[in-house]
């Protein structure tokens, strides 16, 4: 099941797809990083805190990850937390890389 789950993912993950994401919380003993609730089955983290920053796709143990440098990331976050603000969802445009983003 595990691994149908994966290979499903991994096939979207490669046709491309738009991650919705609808709030941003804070994870546990962490300064700069962020579990994302998102239409996405499957965690998705935006993690500006680690050796290796970016956008986690997936459970920590077998994930997929989005690498953004430093600032890209906290660029992200930026826009992110500001659409919230707005009380706006925040769209990211997924094709391997992170294609675009935007308030939708």
């Amino acid at each position: 099941m595990g691994y149908l789950l994966t290979l499903t993912f991994l096939v979207t993950h490669a046709m491309g797809f738009e991650l919705r994401v609808t709030d941003m919380k804070l994870e546990p003993e962490m300064n700069q990083s962020f579990e994302l609730e998102t239409n996405h089955s499957n965690p998705v983290t935006l993690d500006c805190q680690s050796f290796l920053q970016g956008l986690y796709l997936g459970p920590r143990q077998s994930t997929d990850i989005i690498m953004l440098d430093a600032w890209e990331c906290e660029e992200l976050f930026h826009r992110i937390d500001g659409s919230l603000k707005a009380q706006r969802p925040h769209c990211l445009d997924i094709e391997g890389v992170i294609r675009s983003d935007y308030s939708c």
